[in-house]
């Protein structure tokens, strides 16, 4: 049964019912009939990572996490924590959608945008949906492409050669037949099968009546291709690189996003219940590795840098026990500078500069291990007359100099860019 409500929320926002739900005054929140939160609520104990009890009718995004929950009579979408309850819902889907093709390297409109497609009345999941349908219209615009496959088969005539040793097995009592491996020129081929598997698992999770409409009609250009039984094996082996293959490169990429669970979150449960949740605290992260990698003042730009850098080891075994892990590690001007991005908020209440103080401890680590006197901590723009990037000197110690300083860069994520060139750092 489709979804009979579908309502969105934001990170940190709250969903509940009855006389005692409670909306949260910054973060969007919505209230849902009984049987709707009690779904919710069963979702909950099979998953608690994503929400708390704000109270028995109310529940708490925990944050982090952004997408979609289908449970039987309930869509839940979850949207950055930039749709507050003064934001649009639309300009804050746009802005995520825009990030995750980015880090996936899949082109949008030159506005960052698909025109083509309604985020004022798509939720997050539809929407890919919807994407994925364009550009699967456009590959069987230009053509399902065939391979030769390897197939075996037991035949009354001979074809290609004989597989002796099961020739002997299956044939002894029939010398009329030939057992033979022969290469046939078909559509069933790795990649097909994985695109007939992605159409086949969307329409089964859809609600929206023009993408099943859509993807049922897609379904007929694959009607000589099976389903994959292997998908990971399957997307080891795709190969739309090779020349009169690069159309399958984007129908792939979002097969892969679909297919695999590499950006989302797999959730335990009942049947009745869906969910596909991305981290945006990692999506974030990739994000502005790929602003940086177009900013020209950047050189030597190092990226996942995890288990690279130990902090702390035991004195008798060596092994490593903290590791230091800093997002971005780079040159501007001959200068090495690091980075790091936070998925948070930051404020500035007359003048006060909100950010955690451990986020700024653990930045002075880095400076100090990398041997750096310069750190930025990339974030999100919050609002629009945020300044862009906000510079702060740390204080000597013990008539200790020191020169190090930390800036704020604050990323207006509606513009697919970071503003600051950084020349004069």
């Amino acid at each position: 049964m489709a979804p009979t409500k579908n309502i969105s929320i934001s990170e940190y926002g709250y969903i509940g019912y009855g006389s005692s739900y409670e909306e949260n005054t910054k973060y969007s929140s919505a209230k849902v009939s009984q049987d709707q939160f009690k779904e919710l609520e069963q979702f909950h104990k099979n998953n608690p990572d994503f929400f708390e009890y704000k109270n028995d009718h109310t529940l708490k995004t925990k944050g982090n996490y952004v997408g979609i929950i289908q449970t039987k009579n309930l869509t839940l979408e979850i949207l950055p924590k930039i749709y507050t309850i003064n934001s649009n819902e639309k300009d804050s889907r746009d802005i995520f959608v825009k990030m995750l093709l980015t880090i996936d390297n899949i082109p949008t409109a030159k506005d960052g945008t698909n025109a083509d497609v309604d985020s004022a009345k798509m939720n997050i999941f539809e929407i890919f949906i919807k994407l994925f349908i364009k550009h699967i219209d456009e590959l069987i615009r230009k053509g399902v492409k065939s391979d030769y496959v390897t197939v075996e088969d037991n035949l009354n005539y001979l074809k290609g050669k004989i597989q002796f040793s099961n020739h002997i097995r299956y044939n002894l009592a029939h010398k009329e037949k030939f057992y033979v491996e022969y290469d046939e020129y078909i559509e069933d081929r790795v990649e097909n099968r994985l695109l007939k598997t992605c159409i086949e698992f969307l329409l089964s999770k859809s609600t929206n009546f023009q993408n099943q409409s859509d993807l049922r009609q897609q379904l007929f250009f694959f009607d000589n291709v099976s389903y994959s039984t292997n998908i990971e094996n399957d997307l080891s082996c795709i190969e739309y690189l090779h020349r009169g293959m690069e159309h399958y490169e984007l129908p792939l990429k979002f097969a892969k996003i679909f297919l695999q669970n590499r950006s989302f979150t797999p959730i335990k449960g009942e049947n009745s219940s869906f969910s596909l949740l991305f981290q945006m605290n990692i999506i974030f992260e990739r994000y502005i590795a790929k602003l940086l990698q177009e900013q020209p003042s950047i050189l030597d730009l190092q990226t996942s840098m995890k288990k690279q850098y130990s902090l702390l080891k035991e004195c008798d075994t060596n092994q490593k026990k903290i590791e230091i892990e800093p997002d971005y590690k780079m040159k501007i001007n001959k200068k090495i500078v690091i980075g790091d991005a936070k998925w948070k908020l930051i404020e500035q209440d007359n003048q006060d500069m909100k950010i955690s103080p451990n986020d700024v401890y653990q930045i002075y680590s880095y400076l100090h291990y990398f041997n750096s006197d310069t750190g930025i901590i990339f974030t999100p723009k919050l609002y629009e007359d945020e300044k862009k990037v906000a510079c702060y000197t740390f204080e000597a110690y013990k008539n200790i100099d020191t020169e190090k300083k930390l800036y704020i860069c604050y990323v207006d994520l509606s513009k697919n860019e970071i503003a600051h060139n950084f020349k004069e750092i």
